[in-house]
């Protein structure tokens, strides 16, 4: 197979080369290392659950996890859940590296999982659970993803052109899948507490958009005023609108109509319909005078 580039530079007019890429493509899955097409070394990637401030904050968020008091500003477990907000964000961009590295290796032995399953989490348990196993009627997906979704997977797996991966490219993708899985669960610690926290960080916004997990004794019945607010409002949309009135006729008038002004449309009707002169001299009669 061929392959043509373009570049330029200053000065000089635009080249064209041929370059050929036929054995970078026909890479099987053994030789992978060798041919540089295979994804960099797990141990290259960053880990974060090695850094001082994941320790630290995990450690804290350990001690913390079962108290239930009220927060300062100023005291250190607000600081933690600071830490705790932040945290999560870099344990997703964690996530989509390690997913990254996983799908870049496995979709040698099989490329159709990754437009089949999307979420990363679910991507790493079943590269996990299957392996290098080709028959998947022996896989056990139950409780992985849908039925719907595992039939599919089954019938595109027994038609894919994917090949088993050695075993050390195994063994680091499985590796990846449990740091992924890690991570995951981490994460899980990491939302729940910030959840129950919220009650008081931010009352108002719990009250309203309602909490999966709330610590026991929190009182926040003086601090849900702006929930009764949105409440009443929205019942308030929801009312039926007033009933139509119907209007009533006027008073009749006993006084005589005023005159209205005319125009020169009016003018001209009246002199068309008016009495000429002649007509007027035939109905002329005089006082004790028969007509003629």
């Amino acid at each position: 197979m061929m392959l043509w580039r373009r570049s330029s530079d200053e000065g000089d007019d635009e080249w064209a080369d041929l370059i050929s890429v036929g054995d970078c493509l026909d890479v099987g899955p053994d030789n992978l290392l060798a041919a540089g097409n295979y994804a960099d070394d797990l141990g290259t990637l960053p880990i974060l659950q090695t850094t001082q401030r994941y320790v630290d904050t995990m450690h804290d968020l350990d001690a913390l996890i079962n108290k239930d008091r009220d927060l300062d500003h100023h005291r250190p477990e607000y600081q933690i859940i600071v830490d705790c907000n932040a945290l999560s964000v870099d344990i997703d961009d964690e996530i989509l590296t390690v997913h990254n590295f996983i799908r870049d290796n496995y979709r040698y032995k099989f490329p159709e999982l990754e437009s089949l399953v999307l979420h990363p989490i679910d991507y790493a348990r079943l590269v996990k659970k299957i392996g290098n196993e080709t028959d998947l009627t022996l896989v056990d997906l139950e409780g992985l993803v849908p039925s719907a979704m595992i039939l599919v997977i089954s019938i595109t797996a027994s038609t894919t052109g994917g090949k088993p991966l050695s075993e050390e490219v195994l063994r680091k993708t499985i590796d990846a899948c449990d740091r992924a899985l890690a991570l995951d669960s981490s994460k899980t610690k990491v939302l729940d507490f910030l959840e129950g926290r919220m009650g008081f960080v931010a009352p108002n916004l719990s009250a309203v958009v309602g909490s999966a997990i709330l610590l026991a004794g929190i009182q926040l019945g003086r601090r849900r005023g702006y929930r009764d607010e949105i409440r009443k409002t929205i019942e308030k949309w929801q009312e039926l609108p007033p009933a139509k009135r119907a209007k009533l006729l006027p008073v009749p008038d006993c006084k005589p109509a005023k005159k209205k002004r005319g125009g020169r449309r009016l003018r001209k009707m009246k002199q068309r319909y008016a009495m000429t002169d002649e007509r007027k001299k035939t109905n002329r009669m005089k006082f004790g005078v028969p007509e003629e």
